[in-house]
């Protein structure tokens, strides 16, 4: 399938399929997604994506249900600033993320990528579902849901679940998430980050950020020399939030700066 062939399928009212058969994508404007849409291929070649500077490659809008499925990616082209993001707009109706079975590489802030996902505020995500993806050699952010900061216990997604991933030579933040304020009301955002295995992965400031969010489960990850003179994870909350950091293996790692919240349980540290 082609480029414009794909437009002409996001611009069909009903959901849709879409096979990624090339091996080299030329894209000028981004794919807005306000259906269900999924996107595959084989995996077994290397797509190449190429953009000139705009937002986003994929912009979710209300309503919108993104999949992407077995698709073995080079990102060294993407000048577009995020790979995929909420619409900067804002809609009150929620959307949907999933990645499976994916492979990220050469993605590079140096051409103009910031972030592989990027959430603007007054936009929720009922889910964001990241499994079993590998990302390789990047130089950029991850999975960045930092912009509600007004503090009114706003925050870009319900429910966050990132497993059974591998990051490999990475150069930046993996996941920083933002709800502030001291409104006890909502029950969100609940992470589950498990099962991932991170290989010298950097970032300036700590590898993973999550401030007030109000349930988090990192569990069964091993760290090797990830942010190995700093911060690994860092946890900031106003309010009460449930927090648990077990049966985890971190070697050469930073440190983990907690608060009463966090409940440690097995881990090793070597």
């Amino acid at each position: 399938m082609t480029t414009d062939e794909i437009y002409k399928q996001l611009e069909r009212n009903e959901n849709v399929t879409i096979q990624l058969t090339g091996k080299e994508y030329k894209i000028n404007k981004p794919f807005f997604i306000s259906k269900s849409v999924q996107f595959k291929s084989d995996k077994k070649n290397l797509i190449i994506f190429e953009t000139e500077n705009f937002l986003s490659v994929f912009i979710l809008s209300g309503k919108g249900n993104l999949t992407l499925n077995n698709i073995n990616i080079d990102g060294k082209n993407v000048k577009a600033t995020h790979f995929i993001s909420s619409d900067s707009n804002g809609y009150s109706d929620h959307y949907n993320l999933t990645i499976n079975n994916c492979s990220f590489q050469n993605f590079n802030r140096d051409n103009g990528c910031q972030a592989i996902f990027y959430a603007f505020k007054s936009m929720m995500a009922d889910s964001i579902v990241v499994n079993n993806n590998s990302f390789i050699n990047n130089n950029c952010n991850f999975f960045s849901m930092k912009d509600e900061k007004e503090d009114k216990g706003y925050y870009n997604a319900e429910k966050i679940i990132i497993r059974h991933n591998n990051f490999n030579s990475q150069t930046g933040s993996l996941l920083n998430i933002y709800r502030g304020g001291s409104d006890e009301s909502t029950l969100g955002p609940d992470l589950t980050f498990s099962h991932n295995k991170l290989v010298n992965c950097n970032a300036a400031d700590p590898l993973i950020i999550l401030t007030g969010v109000q349930v988090s489960n990192i569990f069964s990850n091993n760290f090797s020399k990830c942010n190995p003179s700093s911060t690994l994870i860092f946890y900031k909350d106003l309010v009460r939030a449930k927090h648990g950091f077990e049966r985890n293996i971190l070697t050469n790692s930073g440190k983990i700066e907690k608060n009463v919240f966090v409940i440690e349980k097995g881990n090793t540290i070597k």
